[in-house]
């Protein structure tokens, strides 16, 4: 199966402990109160992408930075990244991307990013005005 992107349902809500992940202050991630919260989920490969923080830099001046928590099998990765738009606003790209791998995952390191490329492109390349976005991601 694919990543989908689709409501958390709320019984998942209540009892799965989002503090596992951390915002880009490094503190415990809180699943915000709304209705409608997304994440990008491939069930089959029990991996799941949840954004857990961004924005730092836009008002500087500089590139956006966005922070995603990633479930995979039990473990937990961290992962942020600079955003980049084209001119013409039709391609997406995280630029200056790194991963915090817990060290039992170090040596996968190659699998587990190619999952949150994936996870990334399902979640943003069909949003925006102008259709669907073309979607990089790049490590440092």
């Amino acid at each position: 199966m694919a990543f989908t992107q689709e409501p958390i349902p709320e019984d998942f809500k209540k009892i799965f402990d989002f503090s596992i992940f951390h915002n880009e202050l490094g503190r415990p991630f809180e699943l915000p109160n709304w209705e409608g919260q997304r994440w990008t989920i491939d069930k089959d490969r029990d991996a799941f992408l949840i954004p857990t923080g961004g924005g730092a830099g836009a008002h500087l001046g500089c590139p956006r930075s966005d922070w995603f928590g990633f479930w995979w099998k039990g473990d937990v990765v961290h992962f942020h990244a600079d955003q980049v738009y084209s001119e013409d606003g039709c391609v997406f790209t995280w630029a200056n991307g790194f991963l915090e791998l817990p060290v039992n995952l170090e040596a996968r390191r190659t699998e587990i990013f190619t999952l949150i490329q994936e996870a990334l492109r399902c979640r943003y390349s069909t949003i925006g005005s102008q259709g669907a976005y073309t979607v990089h991601v790049k490590l440092n």
